[in-house]
C-alpha cells in the first residue's frame, strides 16, 4: 500500500442547488431536481442572475401546496372578520363615522349572531336566503333607562329597517371581491341587479336662471307689519337667494352647508368639502379641500359679493341654532321654492351642472373651467359637459354661417 494520504473526495452537491450550464448563446442557467421533479432556471447573461432565478423557482417548488378547497367561513364568522378587520381599519383611518360602526356592530350582532343565517356557509348563500332571513326579522326587546319597564316588545320589523339591514349585508358581502378576499365567488354578488341609470341633470338657459332668481322672493314682505315676522321672511328670502346664486357658481350642496363668511376674500370664495354629520362627530376636518393638489378658489359676481359682504363670520347658510344647515334641509328649502312652478323637480345640483355648461358656452378655456369646478379637466369634460339636440342644431347653423362667409369672400376675390 502507498504511504501517500488519500485525497478526500468532494461531496456531491444537493440536487436543489442545481448544476450550472453554459448555453451556445453565451448565457447561463441552472438545472436541478426538487422532490424528484426537474427544475430548470431561465437563461440569463450573468451567473448571478441565473442563480437568483433558479433559487426563486426552487423556493416556489419547496413551498407547501395550498389546499384545493380552503375552508369557507360561515356568514357569522365572515361578518365578524370584516366588522373588526376592514371596517375597524376604516374607523382608525377616520373614513368611517364611529356612530356608523356602532350601528353596524349592534344591528349585525343582534340579527345575525346565533341565527340560522349566520351559520350558513358563505359560498352557499343565495339571494333567496337573504330575502327569507329579512322577512322573518323581528324587533328586539329592551329595558327603559330606569330599568323598570320593558319597551319595544318583539314584533315584525319595519320594512325600512329590513332594507337597511339588507344594505349592510350587501356591503359586507362586497368585501369578498377585494384582493385579500376570504372566498373567490359569492352567489349574492352574482345575483341579477337592476341596471344603473345615469341621473339626467337639467341645464338651465340664461333666461331660466333669471326666472329662478325671481322665485327666491317667495315671502311677501308687505303682507305683515310684525317686525319679527318681517325679519324672518327677509332671512328666508335671503337664504333661498344665496342657495341659487351659490349653485349658479358651481358650489355643491355639501360645500354650501360648510361655507363660512371667512372663506370669502372680497372677490371669490374658497369652498371646503365636508359632510355636516361627520364634521359634527369630528371625523372629518373642515379644512380639507375638495382638491388636494390646489386651492379651489372660485370667483363670484357682484350680486353674490354684496350678499357675502354683509357679515364677516359664521356660516353663510345657518340653521335656527346658529349652526351649519344640513344638506337635507337645504334640498327641502329649494324643493319648496320651485314646487308648483316650471322648475318643479329641479335639484340644487342641477345648478352646478348648469354652471359647468355655461362656462364652456361662454368660451372659457377647459383648464380654467375645471379649476372653478374643483376637478381635473378630464373629469370635468366627462361629467359636466354634454350636448343635446338644440346644441347640435345650433352647431350646424354656426358652421353654415361660417361657410357662407368664406364663400362670399371667395366670390369677392
Amino acid at each position: 500500500m502507498s504511504d501517500q494520504p488519500k485525497q478526500r473526495q468532494r461531496g456531491r452537491a444537493p440536487d436543489h442547488q442545481g448544476t450550472k450550464q453554459e448555453l451556445p448563446s453565451g448565457k447561463f442557467r441552472y438545472v436541478g431536481r426538487v422532490n424528484g421533479k426537474r427544475v430548470t432556471g431561465s437563461a440569463r447573461k450573468t451567473l448571478r442572475d441565473a442563480k437568483a432565478d433558479f433559487n426563486a423557482k426552487v423556493q416556489a417548488a419547496l413551498a407547501p401546496a395550498e389546499p384545493e378547497n380552503p375552508e369557507v367561513p360561515c356568514v357569522e364568522d365572515y361578518v365578524h372578520t370584516v366588522l373588526y378587520g376592514a371596517y375597524k381599519r376604516r374607523l382608525r383611518d377616520q373614513t368611517l363615522a364611529p356612530s356608523t360602526w356602532q350601528l353596524y356592530d349592534q344591528a349585525l350582532r343582534l340579527n345575525i349572531m346565533g341565527t340560522w343565517f349566520g351559520a350558513r356557509l358563505l359560498d352557499t348563500v343565495t339571494p333567496g336566503d337573504v330575502e327569507r332571513w329579512a322577512g322573518a326579522l323581528m324587533t328586539h326587546e329592551r329595558w327603559s333607562k330606569d330599568r323598570k319597564r320593558l319597551i319595544n316588545k318583539s314584533m315584525p320589523m319595519a320594512n325600512s329597517s329590513k332594507a337597511r339591514l339588507i344594505g349592510m349585508i350587501g356591503g359586507f358581502f362586497e368585501h369578498a371581491r377585494v384582493k385579500d378576499k376570504l372566498i373567490l365567488v359569492n352567489p349574492v354578488n352574482d345575483a341579477d341587479k337592476p341596471e344603473f341609470e345615469e341621473v339626467a341633470f337639467r341645464i338651465l338657459t340664461a333666461t331660466e336662471c333669471e326666472e329662478l332668481l325671481l322665485l327666491c322672493e317667495k315671502e311677501d314682505m308687505d303682507a305683515t307689519d310684525n317686525e319679527k315676522e318681517r325679519e324672518r321672511r327677509h332671512r328666508s328670502n335671503r337664504r333661498r337667494r344665496l342657495i341659487v346664486l351659490l349653485g349658479l357658481h358651481g358650489i355643491g350642496p355639501s360645500e354650501m352647508c360648510g361655507l363660512r363668511y371667512e372663506d370669502f376674500d372680497g372677490q371669490g370664495i374658497l369652498p371646503k368639502r365636508q359632510r355636516q354629520r361627520l364634521r359634527n362627530l369630528k371625523v372629518l376636518e373642515r379644512e380639507r379641500l375638495k382638491t388636494k393638489q390646489r386651492k379651489a378658489w372660485v370667483a363670484v359676481d357682484e350680486e353674490l359679493q354684496s350678499l357675502l359682504a354683509e357679515f364677516d363670520n359664521g356660516y353663510v347658510l345657518e340653521n335656527d341654532r346658529g349652526g351649519a344647515m344640513e344638506t337635507g334641509n337645504l334640498r327641502r328649502a329649494f324643493t319648496g321654492m320651485v314646487k308648483g312652478t316650471k322648475f318643479e323637480g329641479l335639484k340644487p345640483y342641477d345648478l352646478r351642472h348648469t354652471f359647468g355648461m355655461r362656462l364652456i358656452e361662454a368660451g372659457v378655456d377647459v383648464r380654467t373651467s375645471a379649476e372653478m369646478m374643483r376637478h381635473t379637466p378630464e373629469v370635468f369634460l366627462r361629467r359636466y359637459v354634454r350636448s343635446d339636440k338644440e346644441r347640435k342644431i345650433d352647431a350646424i347653423r354656426k358652421l353654415n354661417k361660417d361657410r357662407k362667409e368664406r364663400k362670399s369672400e371667395c366670390f369677392r376675390r
